[in-house]
């Protein structure tokens, strides 16, 4: 009896180019995608038509990068922008913009986040083996 693979998953430019709304927001929602992945399942910015709920999961993905964030900082969707507003790693470029947003919440938010950066996580513990 001979043994199968196991199933290969799809690479995230395959998902972005042919997969369903269903498997790319299924890619989306796996924490196990790295931030090269997020980058290419991640809606075009400047797609009228992209589908909030696609740009909602990719800026909830724990390996979303800072550039990926700053893509949506002139969203058509409020809702969109409000989250960049708070997101821990959107660019303060985006929140120069965002500063200037026509909702007063958002813009409020992104200039009191400019006024008061929080400052930058420590590194993680380096950890060497075999030593103490």
């Amino acid at each position: 009896m001979s043994r199968r693979a196991p199933p290969t998953r799809p690479s995230a430019y395959a998902l972005a180019a042919w997969g369903t709304r269903e498997e790319v927001l299924a890619a989306l929602r796996d924490p196990a995608r790295t931030a090269d992945d997020v980058a290419a399942l991640a809606p075009g910015y400047q797609e009228p038509d992209a589908d909030t709920e696609l740009v909602e999961a990719t800026l909830a993905h724990p390996a979303v990068s800072a550039g990926v964030v700053g893509r949506y900082a002139t969203h058509r969707s409020a809702a969109v922008r409000a989250v960049v507003a708070t997101h821990p790693l959107v660019p303060s470029t985006a929140l120069q913009a965002l500063a200037l947003d026509p909702v007063e919440q958002i813009a409020s938010t992104a200039q009191h986040r400019l006024d008061h950066p929080e400052p930058p996580a420590p590194p993680p513990p380096v950890s060497r083996p075999g030593r103490r």
